[in-house]
């Protein structure tokens, strides 16, 4: 802005040279208040932006406004974009991150799925070791077992269209393992010796405080299972079968002595189908208790000292296919109907 000259000459009076220098000076002030004014003006319009056309009278807008920050003032357009392109980054980061987490959740869900239905089904085969297994690690592979028979029970789908195989190897299972309402199948529970153990001449090496089968619609065969001690069970069983299709129990060991323990059993079978077959019991409270129309085949067992109660028909039938007194101060103690036939 040009400088405006102040009146010096000596010719006029002190008092209008006063005067006229200031009216000079409040010019010259309000003369860089208009260009102040000018450039806020071009700073504003450099930083706006037109709307939609028509007659919309805030077709003009001020660029440096956001409704990401309505409360806030951008000095320049290019602060208002900066702090739009920061703010849409992180919607973008935050938004991916709930993708990859509903993709995680779909993963699931779809596993969760096909383990219930039994969706992704070829055989079904889990391997189980109480010393070296690892039910958080694990994943039941033949180098990579379980801990736990409970772990691998709770991998099963409740849908079967297959067979499945649970293979325990040699340990002690102080678990009380429980299988129930699974449809349709074969599912196998057996020790990696089972093809070759016999209960008869010692321990099979497999010691399981007890199994309690429910509602398992198709067969299950357990062999090479060996009961031991129940300390830390309430379950007044070995191995029970409620409500199942049918049931084998091949080649199992009853020895711990549970004689003096009413009302424990060592092969309870209720309202289900068996075949207690190949086994061996001594010292039971009772070997083989059949309940609620249940009916019962035993053969090839043998015994070791008697036990209080040998054959249990409660309502059932239980067929001693061995032809032989069994081995108990009581061999055959029928109840409710129930018969023990040969």
């Amino acid at each position: 802005m040009v400088e405006l000259n102040k009146m010096d000459n000596p010719l006029f009076s002190t008092k209008f040279k006063d005067d006229y220098n200031e009216n000079l000076e409040l010019l010259s002030s309000n003369l860089k208040k208009i260009k102040e004014v000018i450039d806020a003006a071009n700073v504003r319009i450099s930083n706006t932006v037109l709307a939609a056309g028509g007659d919309n009278i805030t077709e003009v807008v001020d660029a440096r406004a956001s409704s990401l920050a309505p409360s806030q003032a951008f000095k320049t357009l290019h602060d208002r974009i900066t702090y739009a392109e920061q703010a849409l980054s992180g919607g973008v980061g935050q938004v991916s991150t709930q993708i990859a987490d509903l993709n995680n959740r779909y993963l699931e869900m779809e596993d969760l799925i096909n383990r219930i239905y039994g969706l992704n089904q070829g055989t079904i085969e889990y391997f189980v070791d109480s010393g070296k297994g690892d039910d958080v690690n694990g994943t039941g592979a033949i180098d990579s077992p379980f801990k736990t028979v409970t772990k691998a029970v709770s991998m099963l789908p409740r849908l079967l269209s297959t067979t499945v195989y649970i293979w325990l190897n040699p340990g002690k299972y102080d678990e009380d393992i429980v299988m129930t309402n699974i449809n349709g199948a074969k599912i196998n529970i057996l020790s990696t010796n089972y093809a070759t153990v016999d209960p008869s001449k010692g321990s099979t090496g497999i010691q399981v405080r007890s199994l309690y089968l429910e509602d398992i619609v198709g067969s299950v065969y357990i062999s090479g299972l060996e009961e031991t001690n129940t300390v830390g069970t309430t379950k007044n069983y070995f191995i029970r079968a409620s409500r199942c299709g049918f049931v084998r129990v091949q080649k199992c060991r009853m020895a711990y002595s549970t004689k003096a323990m009413d009302p424990f059993t060592a092969v309870f079978i209720d309202a289900c189908k068996a075949d207690v077959n190949s086994c061996y019991f001594a010292s039971q409270n009772v070997d083989i208790r059949g309940y609620n129309a249940a009916d019962v085949i035993a053969q090839g067992t043998t015994h070791g000292a008697n036990s209080a109660i040998g054959l249990y028909p409660q309502s059932s039938v239980i067929y001693n296919a061995n032809n032989i007194t069994w081995g108990a101060d009581t061999p055959n103690r029928p109840s409710g109907g129930g018969e023990v036939r040969a």
